[in-house]
């Protein structure tokens, strides 16, 4: 999830919360497309032309995260009871191309992302009945 800048003269339309990032919301913004934003029009303040990658990134990259880490580990419960067993939360970034988010002896969620081992982490709690109630309305 990102919000998106659209530029709106409405300040109250000014960001757009979209579930994908602009180059991933189906088909439109393929490299063909990006490419073809390089006009005559589109020049930095020297005069010196824009290529399309550069007025992509200048017309959509202001996405800003809708979420972040600090907000998903502050909803992630610190410690869970599965029976008698009371279960520690931890979060590891154990090589360089993983990071396991665990309730020892019950779940692990490795992912190459923090957030996404996050997500999937909150997924499994909602599911198991171990994530705060408050949190879904």
């Amino acid at each position: 999830m990102t919000y998106h800048y659209t530029k709106s003269r409405v300040s109250s339309l000014q960001w757009d919360l979209q579930a994908k990032s602009p180059t991933l919301r189906g088909k439109f913004w393929t490299p063909q497309r990006i490419a073809k934003l390089a006009t005559p029009f589109h020049k930095y303040p020297n005069g010196t032309r824009m290529t399309g990658e550069e007025v992509f990134d200048e017309l959509c990259g202001n996405d800003v995260p809708a979420w972040s880490l600090w907000r998903l580990l502050e909803l992630l419960p610190t410690e869970i009871k599965i029976g008698t067993r009371e279960n520690v939360f931890g979060l590891y970034h154990e090589t360089n191309d993983a990071w396991n988010l665990s309730y020892p002896c019950v779940e692990y969620f490795e992912t190459a992302s923090p957030i996404e081992s996050c997500i999937l982490a909150i997924d499994w709690l909602i599911t198991n009945g171990q994530f705060n109630k408050e949190y879904l309305l």
